[in-house]
């Protein structure tokens, strides 16, 4: 049964926007009722009171009591153990003379869902871009689902913020739902229906921003000494979402100490006209967020790019960046990365077939997350291409080809062979069922095999499961 949440008795406060000022003992807006919090875990609760005055926490999940006293800088925070998934539970805050009360907590999984417009885009859509196939979901939504929502209000800072301008933890509802991220609602719904876990949702995202908005001050220092950052006291950028530190300072940085299972993340428009400081970049970020979240191996699920004209549909900047996305899973541990070469959009860069995306994201957190074994739902990527002068043929061999890939026996399009000149050619190609790919080359001695290698493509290979492969270049070994 829920418990139910309190709003003013005498002293007795629920944790809102709008009581904030006059509690004399108050909390971060990450902490309100109808939070979810990371199981089995320790979590950094924090807010402020009077300085030198003493703080109690008391949880009930295992009805114990805490106490810390505030700091000269009115701060003060207390760590929380937390059990295995469970709830709705309680945590009471007080002080001298004032008490918060959260009501209908649950323990379970939170996940953090970052990056730009695509991972921002609601279930509702943008204006004259819809997403399809979610309005059942909205509809459908109901407050007693084991399902959360936190969407982060958009904020930006020079320096590390402390606590977020405000946000709260939300029920299920039709209204909630429908403004919240397409690809991360979708996610989430899947991991919890197929878990029977408690889901937390934290919405971290805004439009057009670069990964380096995303990343603190001192990786730049330390790693990337040649990017300009933003001088402490500037008001006035040129593009405020492509800014270094800017997002993280205001969006990431206050959830220090907060743990989660992990993020999703779909982003890289904005950086796709360099993929060689991306494949950098990407690792640095990642390993600073795993700080702020409390996890060493904190798992990164991200979507590869769709096809988009970008300008020109047979031009090879968002292939270049997809080739990166690719090599990103042999250089870092945790990761995973979702294929969407069958729902891009040649005319919206915001492609309306989220649900896929939400899925297939879902599938690979359920695998390596969740340890449901033989799914199938890494995309095959392919890591040799051997040339046959007999036949002009050109075997190429991927991973994670599943029970096969396919379709078999008939022509592929998408394929393409490179000269010595560098000119492309079409290229016949067939899968036969197993690992590989047999292309017959047009032309002599050829260099490269490529696949889906322009900005607008139409995934033509999958595994048994229907996972595209992920686009290639490939250097044709003899």
């Amino acid at each position: 049964m829920r418990l139910p949440i309190i709003t003013t008795i005498l002293t007795v406060a629920s944790v809102t926007a709008t009581n904030f000022a006059s509690a004399k003992v108050s909390l971060s807006p990450i902490f309100s009722d109808n939070m979810v919090i990371q199981q089995q875990a320790t979590v950094t609760m924090h807010g402020k009171s009077t300085p030198g005055r003493k703080v109690k926490v008391k949880n009930s999940w295992n009805g114990k009591s805490m106490q810390t006293e505030v700091a000269p800088d009115s701060i003060w925070s207390v760590k929380l153990d937390t059990p295995t998934f469970g709830g709705p539970y309680t945590i009471t805050v007080s002080d001298h003379d004032s008490r918060l009360v959260l009501n209908n907590i649950l323990i379970g999984d939170v996940w953090v869902c970052g990056g730009q417009s695509n991972m921002e885009m609601p279930m509702r859509g943008f204006s004259g871009q819809p997403t399809n196939e979610t309005l059942d979901m909205i509809v459908s939504a109901k407050p007693d689902r084991q399902l959360r929502l936190f969407k982060q209000p958009q904020d930006w800072s020079t320096t590390p913020k402390q606590d977020p301008i405000g946000g709260t933890w939300t029920e299920q509802t039709p209204a909630t739902v429908r403004e919240f991220s397409a690809v991360g609602y979708i996610f989430g719904d899947r991991i919890q229906q197929e878990t029977d876990i408690p889901i937390g949702l934290i919405e971290c995202c805004w439009s057009n921003s670069k990964i380096e908005t995303w990343m603190p001050r001192n990786s730049f220092e330390t790693l990337f000494p040649e990017i300009e950052l933003p001088a402490y006291d500037q008001t006035e950028f040129e593009w405020l979402t492509g800014t270094p530190t800017l997002l993280y300072n205001a969006m990431v940085n206050p959830w220090n100490g907060f743990p989660v299972k992990g993020v999703i993340w779909y982003q890289g428009e904005a950086n796709h006209p360099y993929p060689a400081l991306y494949k950098q970049l990407f690792p640095a970020m990642v390993n600073e967020w795993q700080k702020v979240f409390a996890n060493d191996s904190l798992p990164f699920y991200y979507v590869q790019l769709a096809s988009y004209n970008a300008g020109n549909c047979e031009g090879t900047a968002l292939p270049e960046f997809r080739q990166v996305q690719a090599e990103l899973l042999d250089i870092m541990p945790n990761v995973a990365m979702a294929t969407i070469g069958d729902v891009g959009d040649r005319v919206f860069i915001h492609c309306p077939k989220k649900l896929k995306v939400g899925q297939r994201l879902a599938y690979l957190a359920l695998e390596k997350s969740y340890g449901r074994d033989g799914l199938d739902v890494q995309p095959p990527i392919a890591r040799h291409a051997g040339y046959n002068p007999k036949d002009s043929t050109i075997w190429i061999t991927f991973d994670n080809p599943g029970l096969g890939l396919i379709p078999t026996q008939v022509t592929l399009d998408e394929f393409e062979v490179v000269d010595t000149d560098g000119n492309c050619h079409k290229a016949k190609a067939k899968a036969f069922g197993g690992n590989g790919v047999a292309v017959w080359s047009p032309i002599d001695h050829p260099v490269e095999v490529r696949y889906g290698f322009h900005n607008c493509f139409e995934a033509t290979l999958f595994n048994n499961m229907y996972i595209p492969a992920s686009p290639f270049k490939l250097t044709i070994t003899y």
